[in-house]
């Protein structure tokens, strides 16, 4: 994996309404650098139900 020296900047979940979330399976997706093909990190494999909260949450979040 990558070599980060501040591992808190580095995370794998998604930003969601206000917090971080998983996928609602658990799954995740690894993040590859283009030019080794070396796994450099693992973030989460949002679906549809996930992305549909992102998006009700941006709707919500905008004024009348």
């Amino acid at each position: 994996m990558f070599d980060l020296n501040a591992r808190n900047l580095l995370e794998g979940r998604s930003y969601v309404d206000g917090e971080w979330i998983d996928a609602d399976s658990g799954d995740t997706l690894a993040v590859t650098n283009p030019s080794t093909g070396e796994e450099i990190a693992r973030c989460a494999d949002l679906r549809v139900a996930e992305t549909q909260r992102a998006i009700d949450a941006t709707y919500a979040a905008q004024p009348a």
